[in-house]
C-alpha cells in the first residue's frame, strides 16, 4: 500500500473516516458472508434432521406392520390348524362311529361262531382262528366292494360272496343262540351277526349314488317307480339294457309305458286302460296273421303280406277293378306297401299324392319301391287340370 503525505489535518481524517468504513464494511462483509454460512449449514442440518426423522418413522411404520402381518400370519397358522383338525375329526369322527357301529355286532357273533368251530368242527385249539377267517373274509370282501364302488367297477360278485359269509357267521350265530338260550336267543344272535353287513350294505349303497351322481330326488323316483310300477321298472331295465344305454333310464322307461299301453307316462289312466285292451287285441289279431303267413319281415320292418290281386269275380265284391289290376302290375313288396300308404293318406299323415322320399321316409324300404307305390297312386287317380290350377 502506498503511503500518502498528509498536510491537512481534515482532509487526512477524512481519509481515516474512509479507510475506516471500508473497514467495517468488509467487516459486515465478512460478518454476513459468515451468517450466510451458517445459515446454510443450519438449513442442511436441519434437512438432514427431517430426513433422519423421516427415515426413522418410515423404520418404525415398517417394524409395526412387520409386527401387524407377524400377528396376523400367526392367526392365520392357528385358524389353518385348527381348520385341519376339524376337518381330520370330521372325517375320522364319523369312521369312528361307524367302526364302532359295525364292530359291535361282529364281538357279539364271535362267541358264537368259535362255540361253532369247537363244538361242531372240533378245531380245538384252532378253534378261535375260524371266526377270525370268517368275520376277516366278509370284511375283505366289503373292503373290496368299497374300492370297486369308487373306481365305478362291478361289484355284484363281491357283495354276493360277502353276504356268503355273513349268512353263514348268522346261522352259526343262531345254533349257538338256539342251544343256549332257545329260539328267541339264537334269532337275536343271528340278527346282530347280520346288522354289521346291513349297516355296511346300506353305507355302500349311499356311496354308488354318490359315485353315479345321483341326487335325491332321483333315487326317491327311481324307488316310487319299483314300487308303484314293478313290471315296469323290469321292462324299462330290460330295455335299457338290450339297448346298450343304461344311463339313459326315463328314455327306456318311456319305451317301457309304449310297449304295455301304447301311450307315455303322460297319459291318463283312462287311456291305458283303453290302450291296454287294444294292444291286447291287436296282439291276438297279429299272432293270428303271423300264423296265417300275412305277415313278413323286410329291412327290419313287419309289413303285411298281400296277395297279388286280379280281377276276378271273387275280388270285385272288396276292391274296385282298378285297384285290383294296378296292384296286379305291382311288385311284391309295393302291392304291400301300397295299402299301408293309402291308410296314412286318409290318416292325413301323408299328402294326398306324396313323393317316393316321404313313402320311403315314412315306412322305409327302397326307393324303388317306394317310386312304385307314388306312380300306382297316380295312375289310379291322375293329375286333372282342374286340381292343378
Amino acid at each position: 500500500m502506498t503511503s500518502t503525505s498528509f498536510y491537512d489535518k481534515r482532509a487526512e481524517r477524512q481519509v481515516a473516516a474512509a479507510i475506516a468504513l471500508e473497514h467495517q464494511a468488509e467487516a459486515e462483509a465478512r460478518r454476513t458472508e459468515t451468517d450466510l454460512r451458517r445459515l446454510d449449514v443450519a438449513e442442511r442440518q436441519a434437512k438432514l434432521a427431517e430426513q433422519q426423522a423421516a427415515r426413522v418413522a418410515k423404520r418404525a411404520r415398517q417394524a409395526r406392520a412387520e409386527r401387524v402381518q407377524l400377528r396376523a400370519d400367526r392367526w392365520a397358522a392357528i385358524r389353518a390348524a385348527v381348520n385341519a383338525v376339524r376337518v381330520q375329526l370330521a372325517s375320522v369322527v364319523p369312521m369312528l362311529v361307524g367302526a364302532i357301529a359295525m364292530g359291535a355286532p361282529v364281538l357279539i357273533g364271535w362267541n358264537g361262531q368259535l362255540q361253532t368251530a369247537r363244538a361242531v368242527l372240533h378245531l380245538g385249539l384252532l378253534a378261535w382262528v375260524f371266526p377270525v377267517a370268517l368275520e376277516g373274509g366278509a370284511w375283505w370282501l366289503a373292503y373290496l366292494t368299497s374300492r370297486a364302488i369308487h373306481r365305478q367297477l362291478p361289484t355284484g360278485r363281491l357283495r354276493a360272496w360277502t353276504w356268503v359269509l355273513a349268512l353263514i357267521a348268522a346261522g352259526m350265530n343262531f345254533w349257538h343262540g338256539s342251544q343256549a338260550y332257545g329260539p328267541l336267543g339264537g334269532a337275536g344272535l343271528g340278527l346282530a351277526s347280520l346288522l354289521g353287513i346291513g349297516l355296511w350294505e346300506i353305507t355302500a349303497w349311499h356311496h354308488r349314488q354318490h359315485a353315479a351322481g345321483r341326487t335325491g330326488s332321483e333315487v326317491r323316483t327311481a324307488w316310487m317307480r319299483r314300487l308303484r310300477f314293478p313290471r315296469l321298472t323290469w321292462a324299462a331295465a330290460s330295455i335299457a339294457i338290450a339297448l346298450g344305454s343304461v344311463g339313459d333310464r326315463n328314455e327306456a322307461w318311456r319305451a317301457a309305458w309304449i310297449n304295455r299301453y301304447g301311450f307315455g307316462p303322460e297319459a291318463s289312466r283312462r287311456d291305458r286302460r283303453l290302450g291296454r285292451l287294444i294292444i291286447k287285441h291287436e296282439s291276438k289279431a297279429d299272432r293270428e296273421a303271423a300264423q296265417r303267413g300275412d305277415l313278413v319281415i323286410i329291412n327290419g320292418v313287419i309289413l303285411r303280406c298281400l296277395p297279388t290281386l286280379i280281377a276276378s269275380t271273387n275280388d270285385s265284391s272288396s276292391e274296385s277293378p282298378e285297384t285290383a289290376i294296378e296292384q296286379g302290375k305291382l311288385s311284391r313288396l309295393a302291392a304291400a306297401l301300397l295299402p299301408r300308404v293309402k291308410a296314412a293318406i286318409a290318416a292325413g299323415e301323408l299328402p294326398e299324392r306324396p313323393a317316393a322320399n316321404a313313402i320311403r321316409t315314412r315306412f322305409g324300404g327302397g326307393m324303388e319301391t317306394a317310386q312304385e307305390v307314388r306312380d300306382a297312386l297316380r295312375s289310379i287317380r291322375p293329375v286333372n287340370d282342374e286340381e292343378v290350377a
